[in-house]
């Protein structure tokens, strides 16, 4: 049985100011998609074999996991003064000021595309259950990889300071991810990719939701391009993705042996996992943007709730 975290609620606004990201603006166009790969380009516009346009957002609804790493990297983490190699060590020990590094693992699969108004405009070929010969005929999925650091500035709360990482999004026209395992997230054509290069949110325990900014790094005209109005290359832009915290769905690649992320990783049993509900807006989005579609927002452990309730109690 998958294990999964569980939360009095799924998360909700976002609780903190974003940041400013300055190598990079963002979009804020609509964009449009080629379902078999024959756009061309900016100069064509609608009419160079792109057959969905007009989209907002990517909605990966609740197909998103992601695992944050038992093993802590980066230049360490400090809890109550000491130094700590677990999270959930580091969680259940905190105190206001400390701080935390840490790596975490990735991946969703695209569930809708939906306009301005926010109706759907997926196409039918749009496979959204991992089948295939099932409902469609290709997938989209995405999977990161990244190192955060992140601070308790007050009992139970945790503030995302930094981050960094990659991402990539994939197009299968075999679809074959299976959420369960974890598999068949990476092994389509790299349409879309680039950096995550700053955070911001907060997580109280039981409510919080983030922000990333994510540049472009490269892009594959023949499956993606802005609007037709627009001709702006997507390269140097950036995206804004909503992550939001579920404690329900479907079953996560939680469990060790499973993978996740990109490049893949094998889930260990001490890893911590999460499912997400994830929203990446294209149009009139504030920066910063991103293509990132988990993050880090369901990083607020249940020991940081734990502790809280003490201190309440004490």
């Amino acid at each position: 049985m998958k294990t999964q975290l569980k939360t009095a609620s799924a998360v909700g606004a976002v609780l903190a100011a974003m940041a400013m990201s300055p190598q990079a603006q963002a979009i804020d166009t609509l964009v449009q998609f080629s379902t078999t790969g024959v756009g061309d380009g900016v100069t064509d516009g609608a009419a160079g074999g792109y057959d969905v346009v007009g989209i907002n957002e990517f909605d990966w609804q609740s197909s998103g996991d992601l695992v944050i790493l038992d093993n802590l990297t980066g230049t360490g983490s400090t809890a109550n003064g000491a130094l700590t190699d677990s999270f959930a060590t580091w969680a259940g020990a905190a105190v206001v000021g400390d701080t935390v590094t840490f790596e975490i693992q990735g991946q969703a699969r695209l569930n809708d595309m939906t306009d301005n108004g926010g109706g759907s405009v997926a196409p039918p070929t749009l496979d959204t259950n991992g089948a295939a010969g099932g409902d469609a005929g290709f997938e989209i999925t995405v999977a990161f990889e990244a190192t955060e650091t992140a601070t308790l500035i007050a009992a139970g709360i945790l503030q995302f300071n930094t981050i960094n990482g990659t991402y990539s999004y994939f197009y299968d026209d075999t679809p074959d991810s299976d959420v369960d395992s974890g598999t068949g997230f990476t092994d389509g054509i790299a349409f879309l990719s680039g950096d995550i290069v700053a955070v911001s949110g907060t997580f109280d325990g039981t409510n919080g939701s983030n922000l990333l900014t994510n540049t472009v790094t490269s892009y594959d005209s023949s499956y993606i391009q802005t609007d037709p109005t627009s001709n702006q290359p997507i390269n140097d832009t950036t995206f804004d993705t909503l992550v939001s915290l579920r404690s329900t769905g479907e079953a996560a690649a939680h469990d060790a042996g499973d993978t996740i992320g990109f490049p893949q990783y094998t889930v260990v049993a001490a890893d911590i996992g999460f499912k997400a509900d994830a929203n990446s807006e294209f149009s009139a989005v504030p920066e910063p943007g991103t293509l990132m579609l988990l993050g880090s927002g369901l990083l607020g452990l249940a020991g940081l709730r734990r502790r809280s309730t003490k201190e309440g109690a004490a």
